[in-house]
């Protein structure tokens, strides 16, 4: 069975109050491959580089399972490419049919209503879930467990600047600093 998944970089959600934009992830543009980096036999979609965000360059990401049952890349693309089954090639993976038999299209406020009903199923708080997005999530926890910056702007493909817009400062990290800052020498010294 297949090893990896090939998805361009690009967002995958409507625009909500808006008319959905068709800049999104396409079906064709998901290509899952074998071992050996072939397609596998049974998808005949095509692969496509689609622009970057905002950086205007042609990108494609290569995405390796996981090994978690469903928090897996390939898991993930089998099920857009499933629920895209029978809709054109050239229309977004984030569309498929609705239980009304008409077209639909994951919005974020519906992903968040599904985390949330999920959470509170499990008797977590459904308030401490939300579907901010994962590449600021990631880039905080990476940078909160002491990654240092270089890896983590490798890590996400960002210019050097947009790592900043992305990570968070946590509570910790703030009351370590003020405490440094509290710390520091007693002594007064003159500038000469």
């Amino acid at each position: 069975m297949g090893g990896a998944c090939v998805y361009p970089s690009s967002s995958y959600f409507a625009l909500e109050g808006r008319r959905f934009s068709w800049f999104a992830l396409k079906a064709e543009d998901i290509v899952l491959l074998d071992r050996s980096g072939s397609p596998q036999i049974w998808l005949t979609a095509c692969c496509q580089t689609i622009s970057e965000f905002k950086r205007g360059k042609p990108t494609l990401r290569m995405l390796n399972r996981s090994g978690h049952s469903y928090l897996c890349p390939e898991f993930g693309a089998i099920c857009l490419l499933k629920a895209n089954h029978g809709l054109p090639p050239g229309i977004p993976a984030a569309v498929f049919i609705n239980s009304r038999s008409r077209l639909d299209c994951v919005s974020s406020s519906s992903l968040a209503r599904s985390i949330r009903q999920a959470a509170a199923r499990l008797g977590n708080n459904p308030l401490e879930f939300s579907v901010h997005s994962l590449r600021a999530g990631g880039a905080t926890h990476m940078y909160r467990t002491g990654v240092d910056t270089l890896t983590i702007q490798f890590h996400g493909r960002w210019a050097f600047d947009t790592l900043k817009h992305y990570t968070r400062l946590c509570k910790e990290s703030v009351e370590g600093l003020a405490t440094k800052i509290v710390s520091g020498s007693k002594c007064i010294h003159r500038l000469q």
